[in-house]
C-alpha cells in the first residue's frame, strides 16, 4: 500500500519498472539482434540524433518526391483532375500533416532510410461521393481516394480521414 511515508519509494520503483525492467525481454533481443549485425564498438562512430535516423528513418517528406513515385490504379492517372487536386492540396499541408497522411497510408509517418522511392505510395479511385471518406490499405501503401465533386471536398475530406 502506498502512503505519504512511501510514496517517493513508490514511484520511483515505478518508474523503474516502467522504464527499464517491463521493456527488459523486448530490449535484450533487440540488442542481440542489433549486435549480430554490427560490432559494438562501431556504434561509438555515430552521433545519437544520426543513430535514431538510420534506425527510425526520417520526418521529412518532400512531396515532389512522393509524386514522383505515386503510383495510381482503379481509373486514376497522374494527369486525372482529382488527383492534380490531391496533389495541389498535399502540397499545402503542414509538415505534421504531411506525417500524417503518410502515417494513414503506410502505418509509418517516417520516410524509410533508403528513401522515398523505397516507399510504396499507391493512389486508387474508390467510387464518386462527398458523403465518403478516404479509407488506405497500410499493408500495401494503398490511398483509396473517392472521386469528389471539389476540390475543398477533397481537402476536407483528406483531412478528416488523416487526423483520426
Amino acid at each position: 500500500m502506498v502512503t505519504n511515508a512511501n510514496r517517493n519509494r513508490y514511484v520511483s520503483d515505478y518508474l523503474k519498472w516502467l522504464t527499464d525492467l517491463s521493456i527488459r525481454p523486448q530490449f535484450s533481443a533487440f540488442t542481440k539482434g542489433l549486435f549480430t549485425l554490427i560490432d559494438r564498438r562501431s556504434l561509438l562512430l555515430f552521433k545519437i540524433r544520426d543513430l535514431k535516423s538510420l534506425i527510425e528513418g526520417t520526418q521529412d517528406l518532400d512531396v515532389d518526391e512522393l509524386r514522383s513515385v505515386t503510383r495510381y490504379e482503379g481509373g486514376y492517372a497522374s494527369g486525372h483532375p482529382t488527383i492534380l487536386q490531391f496533389w495541389d492540396t498535399v502540397q499545402n499541408f503542414s509538415p505534421d500533416q504531411l506525417r500524417n497522411l503518410l502515417e494513414f497510408v503506410t502505418a509509418s509517418d517516417r520516410v524509410p532510410v533508403t528513401g522515398v522511392e523505397s516507399l510504396q505510395f499507391l493512389v486508387q479511385k474508390n467510387g464518386e461521393g462527398d458523403e465518403r471518406l478516404p479509407t488506405s490499405s497500410t499493408c500495401y501503401g494503398r490511398l483509396l481516394l473517392p472521386k469528389y465533386s471539389s476540390k475543398e471536398v477533397l481537402r476536407l475530406k483528406l483531412e478528416l480521414a488523416i487526423e483520426n
